[in-house]
């Protein structure tokens, strides 16, 4: 029919094709409760972006071209278009939220759980907090700027790491103190390994001692 236009398959296969359909707002996913469900929220999200063939535009997996300025111009479009979009689609999260999060994460403490349900329970809160730190796409990578980067990660996996050492039950304090010995410092899920190693020690001996305290009595 005249004045309809048509599309090939390998149009609307290409990451940088824009449908007249295509609009982030019409993404539908339930509202975000806590860090509790986060993890799923964020997997749903994924999927519809995925099935958009836009995913690649938010983890960074699609580069912008560098030698082809057609390309370079429909990337712009494409990226510019998501960020705006899901800007306005998820913008009820402010700073009040961001708030809570921080406060309930430098609140968190063991508190008698397991080293694998406290460190679960950081890594949801970690993981919520910097979901929704959205930092510009670098499209020219030099090597200052590498080293930068990687000196910004060091400090955020140190503090990471901090915060760990910082919840732990008073029993694990040797540990602790032994571990900020190292140098360099461990990542924090080698300070964990490290502690579970240490839990699961005690779970044995205390196991043994109770084994023991019942054929004393069986006698």
């Amino acid at each position: 029919m005249a004045g309809i236009s048509k599309f090939s398959y390998r149009d609307m296969q290409n990451p940088l094709f824009l449908h007249p359909s295509d609009n982030l707002l019409s993404i539908s996913v339930t509202k975000l409760q806590g860090s509790e469900d986060f993890r799923s929220w964020k997997r749903s999200i994924e999927i519809q972006l995925c099935a958009k063939r836009k995913l690649g535009f938010v983890d960074g997996t699609i580069k912008r071209s560098t030698d082809d300025v057609v390309e370079a111009s429909q990337w712009d479009t494409c990226n510019n278009m998501i960020w705006k979009q899901l800007e306005k689609r998820f913008s009820l999260i402010d700073g009040s939220r961001k708030y809570k999060l921080t406060k309930d994460l430098f609140s968190l403490k063991q508190n008698g759980s397991t080293i694998t349900e406290y460190f679960t329970a950081l890594s949801a809160l970690w993981e919520e907090i910097e979901s929704m730190h959205i930092l510009p796409t670098i499209s020219n990578v030099t090597e200052e700027m590498t080293k930068f980067l990687m000196a910004i990660e060091s400090m955020r996996e140190e503090s990471k790491l901090f915060q760990f050492l910082n919840g732990l039950d008073d029993c694990y304090a040797p540990q602790r103190s032994q571990i900020l010995m190292f140098s360099p410092l461990p990542s924090v899920e080698r300070a964990c390994s490290v502690i579970q190693q240490e839990e699961n020690q005690r779970d044995v001996l205390s196991i043994g001692q109770e084994m023991e305290m019942s054929v004393m009595f069986s006698k």
